[in-house]
């Protein structure tokens, strides 16, 4: 087979993405009006949590210190339960000048990431706690192209960020809970929800401190990426003989000219089918009678176990397009997410390779061929402009993380896929993503 694929100089991003520098800091303005500007992260830092709040109220500004006012000490008495001392932490904030008790705009949150991404390289926290969405926003927004999404998306989950080597665990601000409290009692309803939710959120970050974060390998130095037919060939003669006597599982994904097949011209550009969760190859769907009859046996084969996002898309294709009904679906990433966790935007293959592996998003350099704007169901992209390498590296990315995703989707829902499963080849679920298995 051809040798494995590995990212181009030009494709490579930073660990340390989007840093501003520190020329930034004061176009926000905000210095000029506030009493203490530029205040310095607070704390001894002895317990290894670094609090985000999401502003520099009134009475920090006065006192020069985060988090000093009443929702500080809300936030105090919360951390106590769990034998935290706030003062033995380090917290800052997502901008370090006070403005006035006005929200802060998108400008004025990334002219001040640089003094909040220098803190954590300084500190090297091991848990992360953004209280609120502007600390959020502040904190991984040089990460996405797109908006981060409000704290909802968020809270509750624990993200191993591998640029900052450290557990991220978006809770409530402290102000937004006591308010939510307040307004829950004058109608007379039930003030405990969000405080609640706020406390076990703050009790699962703690208990990270005693996880460590996991050091991943890069995924994209386990894709392989073939060109030349008789590669694609050898290779999917390798996946038919290796299920001639057993069952396995894999994970199978297309790139295709449109979101859907039913008109004549449109077509299977790119296909990525991953063998483990330390292997995947990406291949073009070439026009070669040999291959294509491979290809079906693969999908016809009921005894080849397959996973997706979205299994819908890469079975209607098959069908449309192949004349082949795919036979072995075992597990769909993006339904098993709407089970565990039905929240609006939170199913997506992008987001959860984020708040599961910490892998940010890898489309930076085919995003405009495949996702048009304003594009409907049969709008033609020009995935054939793009850069075929370029291509079949994120083709690779998308199966190997949803098989990733899925052995750690069915570990947490209990469904027994151990015996379709090489464990000598492949990593646990419990080494990708320790943090749902703490409790176990």
């Amino acid at each position: 087979m051809a040798k494995k694929g590995f990212f181009r100089q030009s494709q490579l991003v930073s660990e340390k993405i989007g840093i501003n520098n520190s020329s930034q800091c004061k176009k926000c303005k905000l210095n000029e009006k506030a009493k203490n500007p530029y205040i310095k992260p607070t704390g001894t830092g002895n317990i290894k949590i670094l609090h985000i709040a999401s502003s520099v109220g009134k009475t920090e500004d006065m006192k020069g210190i985060h988090l000093a006012g009443k929702e500080g000490s809300f936030y105090k008495r919360i951390l106590n339960q769990f034998s935290i001392d706030l003062n033995e932490c380090i917290r800052t904030s997502a901008y370090i000048c006070s403005s006035a008790g006005k929200s802060p705009t998108k400008t004025q949150i990334k002219s001040c990431r640089y003094n909040l991404l220098k803190t954590i390289e300084e500190i090297k926290p091991h848990v992360i706690i953004p209280l609120g969405s502007d600390a959020l926003t502040a904190l991984i927004g040089h990460k996405f192209d797109t908006e981060v999404g409000g704290i909802n998306k968020y809270r509750g989950f624990v993200i191993p960020d591998r640029e900052f080597n450290a557990w991220i665990c978006p809770v409530y601000s402290p102000g937004f809970v006591m308010l939510e409290t307040m307004y829950d009692l004058k109608n007379d309803s039930n003030p405990d929800i969000t405080k609640k939710l706020f406390t076990m959120d703050i009790e699962q970050a703690v208990k990270m401190l005693d996880v460590p974060v996991p050091q991943y390998e890069k995924e994209q130095d386990k894709i392989e990426i073939l060109k030349h037919k008789k590669d694609i060939i050898k290779f999917m003669n390798h996946v038919l003989k290796g299920y001639s006597n057993q069952s396995y599982l894999t994970a199978f994904d297309y790139e295709t000219t449109a979101l859907k097949p039913q008109c004549e011209q449109q077509q299977i550009w790119t296909c990525s089918i991953a063998l483990s969760t330390n292997y995947a190859a990406a291949f073009p769907m070439i026009d070669d009678s040999e291959f294509l009859d491979l290809f079906k046996k693969y999908l016809k084969n009921s005894r080849i176990k397959k996973i997706a996002a979205n299994l819908a898309f890469e079975n209607t294709w098959s069908q449309v397009k192949l004349g082949t009904k795919v036979k072995g679906w075992f597990f769909d990433t993006m339904l098993a997410q709407h089970y565990l966790d039905n929240r609006p935007k939170a199913t997506s293959l992008e987001f959860q390779n984020y708040i599961y592996f910490g892998i940010t998003p890898y489309d930076k350099f085919i995003k405009k061929f495949i996702k048009p704007k304003k594009s409907r169901g049969n709008t033609m992209n020009t995935i054939h402009e793009a850069d075929l390498y370029e291509l079949l590296l994120y083709n690779g990315m998308d199966s190997l993380t949803e098989f990733m995703l899925g052995i750690v989707h069915m570990e947490i829902l209990g469904i027994d896929f151990y015996k379709y499963y090489d464990c000598i080849t492949n990593q646990r679920p419990q080494q990708l993503a320790p943090q749902y298995f703490i409790n176990k």
